[in-house]
């Protein structure tokens, strides 16, 4: 089993600038399954064309709930320990994050100029292969563009759309601190498919640093996130 990802930045401490990517390798080394994890910038390793994918006797996946279920049935999974209810709780928290906290992510980091053009659009530039880095770059930022657009009536007031996508990702940080607690992970003790999604997200947001650190602020005035995050990356991802 062999898993090609998005490359990392050490100037950051991540072991993948994206979040798919950092999603799969998570559940990865929390399952403990046994697959070798490559990391690319060059989308064209892949045989679907696209980074992050899992190549196995089965085919190869982009998909994270499709590695996951590939991997359960190989006996490899971090939520044997989960109740039918915390279960429950884990889809109900992903579609949570896909509505609240991915918006306000995908802006941040493609749609918001400065730290579009001054940190992502640099990083993906400088590492990237020719000719690749020449539209991959521009591709994503348009697809991204048009999705935020997507969501509002008016997406020419870049203000009211600003203010709205950080207000829900600021009330959904608020309350996944309030649900971590003092846990180690949010189920108890070990890592699950939940930990896998939430610490990809808490770690793009909380260690690159963009041009608007509104999450960024937001994240580190909530210790038990920011110590989430970092011990995380401590135990799993050492060498990143």
């Amino acid at each position: 089993m062999e898993l090609i990802v998005w490359d990392g930045e050490a100037r950051y401490g991540l072991p993948s600038m994206d979040l798919k990517s950092l999603q799969m390798m998570a559940y990865i080394k929390f399952s403990g399954a046994p697959v070798t994890i490559i990391k690319s910038s060059n989308p064209f390793r892949s045989p679907t064309g696209r980074l992050p994918v899992f190549k196995c006797t089965d085919g190869a996946f982009s998909d994270f709930n499709q590695v996951a279920t590939f991997l359960r049935k190989q006996n490899f999974s971090c939520d044997y320990e989960l109740s039918p209810k915390q279960c429950s709780e884990v889809v109900a928290y992903e579609q949570l994050l896909l509505e609240k906290l991915y918006p306000a992510l995908v802006y941040l980091w493609w749609v918001e100029p400065k730290s579009y053009y001054d940190v992502i659009h640099k990083w993906y530039f400088s590492s990237m292969p020719f000719p690749h880095k020449l539209w991959y770059p521009r591709k994503y930022h348009q697809g991204y563009c048009d999705l935020i657009n997507s969501m509002f009536d008016d997406p020419d007031d870049n203000q009211l759309v600003e203010t709205e996508l950080h207000k829900q990702a600021q009330e959904c940080l608020t309350m996944l601190s309030n649900r971590l607690g003092d846990r180690e992970y949010f189920f108890g003790r070990s890592p699950s498919t939940l930990d896998a999604v939430i610490f990809s997200y808490l770690a793009l947001l909380l260690k690159v640093d963009l041009k608007v650190p509104v999450l960024q602020n937001h994240i580190k005035a909530c210790p038990n996130l920011s110590r989430y995050v970092s011990k995380t990356i401590q135990r799993f991802f050492p060498s990143g």
